[in-house]
């Protein structure tokens, strides 16, 4: 009996390890997913995409301060504006956009586009915010 419970033990752990895995493995969501989530009739699918999309955007941010922070230690205060600075952004989208806009925008992009739904969506998610609010330059 004693041989069996390190047996079970180094199961039970395997299987705790291997849900880990399973759980912390990057997935890559496609355009195609990304438009039927926000196209969904049901509203849980609708604040998925909304989730999403904003978390995006948030993500978008904080790689750009960080690649100021990076370049440029002595930029980062209170009042710096990392999405408006032309050198690392090239989408100024107003505070006021709310992500059930840019759904219905990504949503029209991908219909427009299906030879593309099986591609990643962050790309097509960027380039549609570039077009739509590009940054003016002085």
């Amino acid at each position: 009996m004693r041989a069996v419970i390190p047996t079970m033990s180094a199961l039970l752990l395997f299987m705790l390890l291997a849900s880990q895995l399973e759980a912390s493995s990057y997935r890559v969501y496609t355009a195609g997913w990304l438009r039927d989530v926000c196209s969904s009739s049901e509203a849980a699918q609708r604040i998925g995409c909304y989730t999403f999309i904003t978390g995006f955007l948030h993500g978008r941010v904080a790689g750009i301060m960080e690649v100021i922070r990076k370049k440029y230690p002595h930029r980062i205060g209170n009042k710096l504006d990392v999405t408006a600075d032309p050198e690392f952004s090239q989408v100024c989208m107003p505070d006021n956009v709310p992500p059930t806009q840019i759904a219905e925008m990504f949503i029209k992009r991908m219909n427009d586009m299906p030879e593309k739904l099986h591609e990643p969506a962050f790309p097509h998610l960027l380039w549609m915010l570039e077009k739509h609010f590009p940054c003016r330059t002085k």
